[in-house]
């Protein structure tokens, strides 16, 4: 493989010159042979190296520990040819200072840096357990909306955070997305912001070269695939939508192979429907998500966390269980104020089930048949490899399109017509409107043949492709699964909470006539 130093792009090995921007690309063993490794014992700063956690195109990543108080840290060390480069050290510092600044629990924590005896530059952040999103999405996309949902919020909350600190991450996407485990569940953390702009004062000017295309051509704006050097806060918007758009449907909404031909994509065509990809997703999430991804940026939503409340209202509209704090939300127009922030940080709970208990991805993380689940996966971060107006939502399983059968005990979302914002709830408040469980839990099954049909007592109850309703119990039930040409299936499940499940139906074995015996 060759890899382009400048973007971190990588090619074939017979490339020669990047397609994004027109460097020279260098070989994948030159690259590497330019660092050692560093070895198990050896000092960093305070802490001392345990082992290597991964590497990529711009450095490597290390497990250490401080040796008097015990605390585990990752120490991210850039690569010798970048820490000879002027402008990728300036980024490298930047990025530190930029996670400082903003200091959010959806966005990891930076916490020391400086430079090896040898003149690599690094940094220490905290160690985090779980596994990039990019990985979950490989594993099980697409995402039911009660999944996807809650991540995504997590997301906004963090852009929207890194906004107001006046910087722009300028490169979101599923890698640079960690998914941890804590009390209130699954929390997203927001990583790598080593190409991200500090907006405003001295630190206005970029650190690219004026008109080079900086971040991932799959989820960059059109004014950044031009090289605009004026962006701001709604390329990280477009960003967003193409991470929903991934998460809700398993693709990207532009698929070309070539780099070149995904900018002119992203530029000129306009983007798919989420229902065009993935028909039995419905079509109530579409306008959401298609504003996200408009082409001019005064059309997309203004914050991160208004694209984030649109997709859910749309997801209330269809019927999903969407939960969110009694507060009167500003229009989706209202810019981000202080009592907006407050009722972010009052809300902590973001992937709590409908039962009332935290939902964990270490219960629901079955891999897809053929695949070794990647949960769970120790790691640093998946910066490795490329070196608010809002709330916070509880989202529910619910059947699409079907209003849940606690529909009077879900809050409502205020349209923009409402009254005047009432003052900010307490955080005691807020964070304790949990509605009582609903009577029945959604049940997402990936089949094969994805076309089988569901039976509970002799009574069908649906396909697999689109979740199936069961009365909520503790108590196990016998599902059947048929297909025409299959072998019928029991499984047996416990409905006590939305839950995935995977079954292969085996084909029926027919007998061969004569002639086919024949060899």
């Amino acid at each position: 493989m060759a890899v382009c130093l400048r973007c971190g792009a990588r090619y074939d090995d017979d490339a020669q010159t990047c397609a994004v921007d027109g460097s020279t690309l260098v070989a994948d063993a030159v690259v590497a042979a330019a660092d050692r490794d560093l070895e198990r014992g050896e000092v960093v700063g305070e802490y001392r190296i345990e082992d290597k956690l991964g590497s990529g195109g711009f450095g490597s990543v290390y497990r250490a520990v401080h040796p008097l108080i015990g605390k585990r840290v990752a120490v991210k060390v850039l690569s010798r040819r970048f820490s000879s480069d002027p402008v990728m050290v300036t980024r490298f510092v930047d990025e530190a200072r930029a996670v400082n600044q903003v200091h959010h629990k959806n966005i990891v924590d930076i916490f020391a840096f400086g430079a090896l005896v040898d003149g690599r530059q690094y940094y220490v952040m905290e160690l985090l357990q779980g596994c990039t999103f990019a990985a979950l999405l490989e594993d099980r996309a697409p995402l039911p909306p009660a999944e996807a949902l809650p991540i995504l919020v997590g997301i906004a909350r963090a852009l929207d955070a890194a906004h107001e600190a006046g910087i722009l991450h300028r490169d979101l996407k599923p890698e640079n997305v960690f998914l941890v485990e804590d009390e209130d569940g699954v929390r997203p953390k927001l990583l790598d912001f080593g190409i991200a702009k500090l907006v405003g004062g001295d630190a206005a000017a970029p650190r690219t070269h004026t008109g080079v295309p900086i971040g991932t051509p799959h989820y960059m704006s059109p004014e950044q695939c031009r090289g605009a050097p004026d962006i701001d806060r709604r390329a990280d918007v477009y960003a967003l939508g193409v991470v929903a758009h991934v998460a809700l449907t398993g693709r990207l909404p532009f698929g070309a192979s070539n780099p070149l031909d995904i900018l002119f994509q992203q530029v000129s065509e306009p983007p798919p429907r989420l229902s065009e990809h993935l028909p039995a997703l419905g079509t109530a999430l579409d306008d959401a998500v298609l504003t996200m991804l408009a082409k001019e940026p005064d059309r997309r939503p203004p914050t991160a966390g208004a694209a984030a409340r649109a997709l859910c209202e749309a997801a209330v509209a269809a019927g999903y269980a969407v939960q969110v704090p009694v507060v009167r939300s500003p229009s989706l127009g209202s810019p981000t104020t202080a009592r907006d922030r407050q009722v972010i940080e009052a809300a902590e709970t973001l992937a709590q089930a409908a039962t009332g208990g935290p939902a964990t991805l270490g219960g629901g993380l079955e891999s897809r048949p053929g695949r070794s689940p990647r949960w769970p996966v120790v790691a640093a971060l998946a910066a490795i490899a490329t070196v608010g107006t809002g709330v916070a939502w509880v989202v529910g399983g619910g059947r699409p399109g079907r209003a849940p059968a606690e529909a009077s005990t879900v809050a409502e979302l205020p349209s923009a017509a409402a009254s005047p914002p009432a003052p900010a709830p307490a955080a005691s408040s807020a964070a304790t409107l949990v509605p009582a469980p609903p009577a029945s839990v959604a049940l997402t099954i990936r089949a094969t043949p994805p076309d089988a049909e569901v039976w509970l007592d002799g009574r069908r109850l649906g396909d697999a492709r689109g979740p199936v309703a069961l009365p909520r119990s503790p108590e196990s039930v016998e599902l059947e699964l048929r297909a025409k040409g299959h072998v019928a299936r029991k499984v047996a499940v416990v409905p006590s909470s939305d839950s995935t499940l995977s079954v292969k139906l085996d084909p029926v074995a027919r007998e061969r006539t004569p002639k086919e015996l024949e060899f």
